[in-house]
């Protein structure tokens, strides 16, 4: 018959980094300090969700010298939800272009029908399953 998944996955934890190196490890991935409510209201409208996915007005860069206050993997990106649909299908067809197959005349010379061809062979068949 074919087959279904599906799947429903919470978003992924992801790293918010100020892209500097402030507090001067030789790193560039410093977390950045929280100064504001960065998770936007879950009543948010769709599209607003999607041109911005958190308030970033909420980070700045971390001091320097200084480690930010944001924690790691706190900001979670968007989950996803799938479903797939597999059929399989078999198709058969017979004398696909429908051309007509005559049968053989009749033969039998006292037959008033001598000479006439009164029969064919099969029309087009087309036949489907799924499987």
């Amino acid at each position: 018959m074919g087959s279904n998944s599906s799947g429903d996955e919470s978003g992924w934890a992801t790293g918010t980094t100020s892209g500097t190196d402030r507090d001067f490890d030789g790193v560039t991935a410093d977390r950045p300090n929280v100064v504001g409510v960065w998770k936007l209201s879950p009543g948010c409208a769709r599209q607003k969700v999607l041109q911005q996915w958190f308030n970033p007005a909420a980070f700045q860069a971390n001091a320097s010298g200084q480690l930010g206050n944001l924690g790691r993997n706190v900001a979670i990106g968007p989950g996803s939800k799938n479903f797939d649909k597999e059929l399989q299908f078999r198709s058969d067809m017979f004398n696909t272009f429908n051309w007509v197959n005559a049968g053989t005349p009749t033969l039998t010379v006292s037959s008033p029908n001598f000479g006439r061809i009164l029969s064919a062979g099969s029309p087009r068949v087309f036949q489907k399953e799924v499987l």
